[in-house]
């Protein structure tokens, strides 16, 4: 049965962001730039921005104003009830992230023929260092599909000012870019490699190397805390799992190894002897560089013992086992009891290119159908499973 999007409510969008952008100009100083083009287009088109962080789309609704959009929302966030009835009134289109979902596609294509503007995010999950993350290729065959002019929402700072590790709103500065990226007729003449490229090139960001030039404060109390979920391995001993991080600091329990964070969200060493890398991107790609070098290796696999969670449709997670999380090159795989019976499931790697995962010690994973959660006994191993999982996908299944 087909579902239709509704229009956004005005008198809540418009309430909603007129609320939002002072909060933002306040809290942010936040600076918007619109091309000349842009501010002679007229809908229908799409809207394609950069997920940098978890407050995005309060963001982009506020620079776009006034504009008003159907944005393109995870349908995790349907499943969760004090959420879901807010969703369906503001127009929100549930997609399923990293999963192939044709009802949402037919959504898009709804909202776009009756002469609106829907927003995408084509990365589908924020990012965790401050770079921009996988972007699937299949965007550009939508594109192409909805012949309407393509417009690009480009965000700098937020990631600054709420990183993912640490979900808390830091006093900075956020600078928006919109400007045309497609017109119909280039549509028509690129391929989708080409239309791929260049929306790839568009969305590109990193937080921190805008940071370096721009240098805005971002003053906040325990800067650091929950860094060392996401940088996890040591420069100088090259431990895993044995960072901490409290207030401005970041150190390894093994070998003393530090790095202090600045009211930049820059790193520096605690002193002479330290290894350490300036940002988060930077300690991460060295991370990522040694995952790929050992997933190279087709004999490769990796296993945690975990508890098995399952995620209702309300959004409600509940323990229903315990076992082997396991990914090797081929496949996902959980082996171990739910709800009481040995089970044990396979979960192919080229079916998507990575997890959904927040930082906080568990990961995602869809099966036959249900959606279940993957929560190691060591929390701090859940983000090894997902850059795994991304580096498998990348040398292996990508464009394949």
């Amino acid at each position: 049965m087909k579902k239709c999007i509704r229009k956004p409510f005005k008198p809540l969008y418009r309430f909603a962001v007129a609320v939002l952008s002072f909060f933002h100009r306040k809290k942010y100083a936040l600076k918007v730039r619109k091309s000349d083009e842009f501010l002679t287009l007229k809908p229908p088109y799409i809207v394609l921005a950069n997920h940098i962080s978890n407050i995005d789309f309060t963001v982009v609704a506020s620079a776009m104003k006034p504009v008003i959009m159907n944005f393109v929302t995870g349908t995790c966030y349907f499943r969760m009830r004090f959420l879901k009835g807010i969703l369906q009134l503001m127009g929100c289109i549930p997609k399923e992230q990293f999963q192939p979902d044709i009802q949402a596609v037919k959504s898009i294509i709804s909202v776009i023929r009756r002469g609106d503007v829907v927003a995408i995010y084509p990365a589908g999950q924020s990012t965790y260092d401050g770079e921009s993350t996988w972007v699937d290729d299949s965007i550009a065959g939508l594109l192409k599909k909805l012949k309407v002019p393509v417009v690009n929402v480009h965000v700098s700072g937020a990631f600054i000012a709420c990183p993912k590790w640490h979900l808390s709103l830091r006093k900075s500065r956020i600078e928006v870019s919109i400007d045309v990226l497609f017109n119909p007729n280039e549509l028509e003449t690129l391929n989708n490699k080409e239309i791929y490229q260049k929306v790839k090139e568009a969305l590109y960001f990193d937080d921190y190397e805008w940071q370096r030039k721009t240098m805005v404060k971002a003053s906040k109390p325990h800067k650091a805390n929950g860094l060392e979920r996401v940088l996890y391995i040591c420069p100088r001993c090259h431990t895993e799992f044995n960072m901490r991080a409290k207030g401005n600091r970041l150190w390894c329990e093994s070998c003393g190894n530090a790095a202090l964070m600045n009211v930049y969200g820059l790193l520096q060493t605690a002193d002479n002897s330290c290894i350490i890398f300036e940002t988060p991107v930077k300690w991460n790609r060295w991370q990522m560089e040694g995952y790929k070098r050992q997933v190279a290796s087709p004999s490769f696999s990796y296993s945690e013992p975990a508890y098995l969670v399952k995620i209702s449709k309300y959004g409600k997670y509940e323990k229903v086992g315990k076992g082997i999380a396991e990914i090797n090159i081929d496949h996902f795989a959980y082996h171990g009891t739910y709800k009481g019976n040995e089970v044990s499931w396979e979960v192919k790697n080229n079916q998507s290119a990575v997890f959904t995962h927040e930082v906080d010690g568990h990961f995602d994973f869809a099966y036959n159908g249900e959606l279940f959660s993957i929560a190691p006994f060591n929390s701090l191993s859940a983000f090894k499973f997902v850059a795994l999982k991304e580096a498998i996908f990348e040398q292996y299944y990508s464009n394949k």
